[in-house]
């Protein structure tokens, strides 16, 4: 039988157990390191792609600070619009515009999803595409897409909104060696490391493509191969590629606009300026595609986690800082379909809130912009 002395004991055995067990929650919870680690960048992932380039070509760095001086424009922008015959062309592109267009497709995208998207009913001028989100398969053809950025782009689109598909992606440039910069990319996307939120962003990014890779198709004009993957594609990408096809830019265009399927969206992205916009504008409308977002003048600029400091060990040897705003003309084309904007699909709260957000901001900095409402609204 227990007696009150033995009862004491326990007690106060017990509170020194309690007391070592805080004790040691504490030294566990001030050895965590994930609240000092900084926020996913897609600079510092730039500024690693960029050492893996140079790494393996070490007699391009004179060349290479050259040419991202001369790429360090909104006019260099476009990979349709100038050649790119030697390595450090190509990696000074990566260096100057590869965050960039990254951000625009992804900005754009997201913009236009959450527009056309009514939370109330749950539908979405987008359901087609979002039916091959729910079937596990997304396609992306880029016409101009450099070394891969705006494929990366959508992924990071995707992500955003908790998105799992795999994305099957390709892209048609008139350089084949772009392909060889994709690789190194990709192959940093899924380069092995330690956990931090960079690494995990990264390579969440990486698991969404399929084979881990991308497609390339060498020459400016369509081919049977192009235009296959281009009728495959729920989501085609002109960034600011038509400046760049010359006197065929309408017989090039006509050609990608009726290989679309139904359902299909056309993401195109130019200078605000450009005359191809009218053009277009008026091929689209005459090829049946309809036009579901619209801003003649978006303005990007990088958000402010993107530090330059990720890229000073360049920059410091250029004339001047690298280029961190831009100004284009962004709309995103649909192909009708057979389907009624009446799909309902469950969404995350991930999902929910990016949407609701994002059209929050929508209704502050365009108040003029219409969102979608569903018939009988």
């Amino acid at each position: 039988m227990a007696t009150a002395g033995d009862t004491t004991q326990v007690k106060e055995e017990v509170k020194e157990v309690v007391t070592d067990v805080k004790k040691d929650s504490k030294d566990i919870k001030d050895t965590k390191p994930a609240s000092d680690d900084p926020r996913p960048s897609l600079y510092a992932f730039i500024r690693d792609v960029i050492e893996k380039l140079l790494e393996s070509n070490p007699e391009i760095v004179p060349d290479f600070i050259a040419e991202s001086d001369k790429l360090n424009s909104v006019t260099g922008i476009s990979t349709f619009n100038r050649e790119f015959p030697d390595a450090a062309s190509r990696v000074a592109y990566t260096l100057i515009h590869g965050a960039q267009r990254m951000y625009l497709v992804n900005s754009v995208l997201t913009d236009a999803y959450s527009a056309c998207t009514n939370l109330q009913s749950r539908t979405t001028v987008f359901n087609e595409l979002m039916q091959g989100v729910d079937w596990g398969t997304v396609n992306v053809y880029s016409m101009g897409g450099g070394p891969g950025c705006d494929v990366v782009g959508v992924l990071m689109w995707l992500h955003r909104f908790g998105l799992r598909p795999k994305v099957s992606a390709s892209v048609s440039e008139r350089n084949e060696q772009w392909e060889g910069i994709a690789k190194t990319m990709l192959s940093m996307l899924k380069k092995e490391g330690a956990k931090t939120p960079q690494h995990s962003y990264v390579q969440n990014l990486w698991k969404k493509l399929e084979g881990g890779n991308v497609r390339y198709f060498a020459g400016g004009e369509p081919s049977v191969k192009q235009t296959a993957c281009n009728a495959q594609a729920d989501i085609v990408l002109l960034p600011f590629a038509l400046g760049g096809l010359g006197e065929d830019v309408s017989e090039c265009l006509q050609t990608t606009l009726d290989a679309m399927k139904p359902g299909a969206l056309l993401v195109y992205l130019d200078h605000c300026d450009s005359p191809h916009t009218e053009l277009i504008n008026n091929l689209s409308y005459w090829s049946g595609l309809r036009r579901i977002y619209f801003m003649k003048e978006m303005t990007m600029s990088m958000p402010k986690y993107e530090k330059s400091e990720y890229l000073e060990k360049w920059s410091t040897s250029m004339e001047k800082a690298i280029l961190r705003d831009s100004k284009c003309t962004a709309v995103v084309y649909k192909k009708p379909s057979g389907y009624a904007y009446d799909r309902r699909r469950k969404m995350g709260r991930r999902e929910q809130e990016a949407i609701k957000g994002t059209q929050i901001r929508l209704k502050k900095t365009n108040p003029s912009l219409r969102m979608f409402r569903p018939t009988g609204a």
